[in-house]
């Protein structure tokens, strides 16, 4: 009877001991979970509040697809763009403002102002080159541009400081313009005659005025 009684004290005592075990264990777990709840949510709070910004000042900012091709990018110097086939195309000059990038990060387009004339250009691209775009000058007078362009022709309406015109042309030749200058104020025929002279056989006459414009200008 006694050694009976013993070994049941022994059984409580075990059943006890495994007892107290799992609930230290249930509370070791309980803590856990509470500690990584505590910490997600401090990490989603901190999240929220460093994506939520009233004043952002950078040179440059960049946006990527979950591919990591750049989609977007605003700039205070835009880079060459980089068009099919790894072409690229350098600028002119500098360039600030937002390009757009397609699936394969070619450039497709911006919206920027160019350091060197000041102009303000907003651009639409293919993978090859550039196929619309639009110009606004800086000065008061203003000098406006409306380009359209597919293969080798090109539809450009302009106002500028020799009036408004609409230039039909082809392979880089004015064909056509309504209505025809047919005379270039002074300035303008200086103008193109140091241009002419800077890049002999360039047509750069031609690719602006009609063929009797730039021979009444330039002989």
């Amino acid at each position: 009877m006694h050694l009976d009684l013993e070994a049941r004290f022994a059984e409580l005592e075990r059943q006890q001991s495994s007892m107290k075990r799992k609930l230290n264990a249930h509370k070791a777990l309980i803590i856990l979970l509470i500690s990584i709840s505590a910490i997600s949510s401090a990490v989603a709070t901190v999240a929220v509040k460093t994506n939520r910004f009233d004043h952002i000042v950078a040179r440059d900012i960049t946006v990527i697809d979950s591919n990591g091709i750049v989609r977007a990018r605003m700039t205070s110097d835009a880079p060459d763009a980089v068009m099919a086939g790894g072409h690229v195309s350098k600028r002119s000059t500098k360039a600030a403002g937002f390009i757009i990038y397609d699936e394969e990060g070619i450039e497709r387009g911006g919206y920027v102002t160019m350091d060197e004339g000041s102009n303000a250009m907003l651009s639409l691209d293919s993978k090859y080159n550039m196929q619309a775009n639009m110009i606004a000058g800086p000065d008061e007078v203003g000098v406006s541009v409306l380009n359209l362009r597919g293969g080798n022709q090109q539809v450009e309406t302009r106002i500028d400081s020799d009036g408004a015109r609409t230039s039909i042309s082809k392979s880089g030749l004015v064909l056509m313009q309504s209505p025809e200058l047919k005379l270039l104020n002074a300035e303008t025929c200086t103008r193109y005659r140091k241009l002419e002279a800077q890049y002999p056989g360039k047509n750069v006459c031609r690719a602006r005025f009609t063929e009797e414009a730039c021979k009444a200008c330039l002989e």
